[in-house]
């Protein structure tokens, strides 16, 4: 009952309060009832039913979200449900058979009007605003991999630096570049995952801790460069442990291996 519950839980959050799956509904009943090309039949009545069948029906739900997914990305398998395609053939099907010029414009008018029902389109609920910048991430981590990619590398090597970053970046990294060499991922900051990473375990620990032990877990993960929190407690220095400070920004500084700034 648990699987059925937040199956339908997901469905109604995706939906939001926007009345596209009532359209698309509406477009499956049309199609069955007027559709008879078997190829066209197949692709906008048979699969999308097929795949929604196969989202909800509970076993295959619960198999998703115990060991394919999980409850917070369950929603991504509704991405391979064609709503538009079928909507939009259904639509100019059902147009098409129209006969008065009224009765089209009218249908195509209240299918409109009804996909602008409610705070549903984000187009005009201000879900949407403009760009801050070109990367459409916060200005200050673009700042931290400005620091760090900006620092020529020495001629012998040609890769990016293996980098360390706090949970608060961890996730814009690739969005500033693919050619970026993070030594962990989205998943070490989803506490319930338990993938937390053994370095950014002890970046993030709120007691004060050693630079020394910053250094050896960096090195033991050969991580070349590593970002910490300004607020986060360090003693000592960095400096006997051949990293460098290379630069700094309001709410983070940066260290890279000496050797790599040379």
């Amino acid at each position: 009952m648990d699987t059925i519950k937040q199956t339908f839980i997901t469905i109604k959050d995706y939906n939001g309060q926007s009345l596209f799956l009532l359209l698309f509904f509406a477009a499956l009943i049309y199609l069955a009832w007027k559709e008879r090309a078997g190829a066209k039949r197949l692709l906008l009545f048979w699969l999308p039913i097929a795949i929604l069948g196969f989202i909800i029906f509970p076993v295959t739900a619960w198999i998703s979200f115990h060991y394919i997914l999980d409850t917070e990305i369950f929603y991504r398998q509704l991405w391979l449900i064609p709503y538009g395609a079928v909507v939009a053939y259904a639509l100019v099907k059902a147009v098409s058979s129209m006969k008065k010029a009224w009765a089209k414009a009218l249908t195509v008018v209240v299918v409109v009007a009804l996909m602008h029902i409610g705070s549903g389109n984000i187009f005009f609920n201000g879900a949407l605003g403009e760009a801050a910048n070109p990367y459409h991430l916060p200005e200050e981590a673009i700042e931290v991999f400005d620091i760090i990619t900006a620092v020529p590398k020495p001629h012998e090597i040609q890769y990016p630096p293996r980098t360390g970053l706090p949970m608060s970046l961890v996730e814009y990294n690739r969005q500033y570049t693919t050619d970026f060499v993070s030594a962990y991922g989205r998943e070490s900051i989803i506490a319930r995952w338990n993938l937390t990473h053994p370095f950014l375990k002890v970046i993030t620990n709120e007691e004060p801790v050693s630079a020394e032990e910053i250094c050896e877990a960096a090195n033991a993960d050969m991580i070349e460069c590593f970002v910490l929190e300004r607020w986060r407690p360090v003693t000592g220095s960095f400096e006997g442990s051949n990293y460098v400070n290379i630069g700094n920004t309001e709410n983070y500084k940066v260290y890279m291996m000496k050797w790599m700034t040379e």
